[in-house]
C-alpha cells in the first residue's frame, strides 16, 4: 500500500479530499497486478525486509483499515449493479440524460476520424 500514498498516511488530515483518495483507493489492485506482472516478466521478486518501515505495526494496521474501508466502499456502491442509471459513487450525482457512455465505440471512431491528418501544431 506505500506505492499508492505520498507521504505518511494517505488520508483527510493529508489535505486530500475525498475526490482526492478515491482514484488512489480504486488503483490499490491495477497498481498491484502490475507489480506482479513487472516482477514476473523480470523473473526478480522483491523481498521486505524486517526493518522496512512499511512493515512496522502501525503502518500494517494502518493498511488494514485501509483495505477495510476500500471493500465497504465497493460492497455498499457496488459499480456492477442491474441499475440502469450512471452515478457517481462519489457524490451520488447522476448522469444525465445526454451521458452517452453506451455509445463509446462510436464517439471513439468519430473522434479519430475527425483528428486523422490534422496537425498537432
Amino acid at each position: 500500500m506505500r506505492s499508492l500514498k505520498n507521504t505518511g498516511r494517505h488520508s483527510h488530515s493529508s489535505g486530500n479530499s475525498e475526490v482526492m483518495n478515491n482514484p488512489w483507493t480504486f488503483s490499490a489492485h491495477v497498481t498491484s497486478e502490475y507489480n506482479s506482472a513487472m516482477q514476473d516478466f523480470t523473473e526478480l521478486a522483491y523481498t521486505i525486509n524486517p526493518k522496512h518501515k512499511d512493515s512496522t505495526e502501525v503502518l500494517i494496521k494502518g493498511d488494514a483499515s485501509d483495505l477495510e474501508k476500500m471493500q465497504t466502499k465497493i460492497t455498499n456502491c457496488s459499480p456492477y449493479t442491474a441499475y440502469p442509471l450512471l452515478k457517481n459513487i462519489v457524490n451520488w450525482i447522476m448522469a444525465g440524460s445526454d451521458v452517452n457512455v453506451h455509445a463509446l465505440q462510436e464517439v471513439r471512431n468519430k473522434i479519430i476520424r475527425y483528428i486523422v491528418g490534422k496537425s498537432t501544431t
